[in-house]
């Protein structure tokens, strides 16, 4: 007797009775049963990759994870080494954040151009973060550098020095807001891929810009 002849005299319900008694039965199949939990697994595992780049999204603005080139990490090192030289920033330290460090190739740049700097990366990514926590410790650069996960609004910029962020456009003003209550006096500010919307330039390459706070006004 075929499936549609045994469902045709049926009510409604004793129809859907019939129809879940027969996906339990199907189910209780060895094969069907391995087909279901590898589905599950893969839809579960696809979840666990996926959701950490989705969770900054979800934040007040969007900073998604886009690696620096090799030229655009190039200007802001050259951007550093003046910073490093000018009367404006007479320092205690070399002490570098990268706000957004994604896998760590700024941070680990800066410590391979500057011996005596020490940096910190921050970045919402867990899995990044300990992709970096890995290459600091194959590259031997453990002591000089550590790598957090945290929310950059929430991350205090007051002992340090140089503050790197690769941004997007509609983050710029707030993060200026937060940089001038948060910056010490000869701290140097970083930007690339979008300047500071009102902050005053002092160098520029490329897509890098370079700020000192004590060349800015308090609001």
């Amino acid at each position: 007797m075929n499936g549609s002849y045994r469902f045709e005299n049926m009510s409604i319900d004793e129809k859907k009775e019939g129809l879940f008694d027969e996906i339990d039965d199907s189910l209780e199949s060895p094969i069907n049963k391995k087909a279901v939990v590898a589905t599950g697994v893969g839809i579960i595992g696809c979840m666990l990759l996926v959701s950490p780049f989705l969770t900054p999204a979800l934040r007040r603005h969007i900073l998604p994870y886009v690696p620096a080139t090799d030229s655009q990490i190039e200007d802001v090192l050259a951007l550093c080494k003046i910073a490093m030289r000018s009367t404006k920033s007479q320092k205690y330290g070399n002490r570098l954040i990268d706000l957004g460090s994604g896998d760590g190739r700024v941070v680990f740049a800066a410590l391979r151009r500057f011996p005596d700097m020490s940096a910190a990366g921050v970045e919402l990514n867990q899995w990044l973060v300990l992709y970096s926590r890995w290459r600091a410790w194959r590259k031997g650069v453990r002591n000089r550098s550590v790598f957090t996960r945290q929310d950059l609004w929430k991350v205090s910029l007051k002992d340090f020095d140089f503050i790197i962020i690769f941004g997007v456009k509609e983050m710029m003003r707030d993060l200026e807001k937060k940089m001038i209550h948060d910056l010490s006096p000869n701290a140097a500010v970083i930007s690339t891929r979008f300047a500071l919307p009102t902050w005053k330039v002092s160098e520029h390459r490329g897509l890098a810009w370079l700020y000192y706070r004590s060349d800015q006004t308090s609001e």
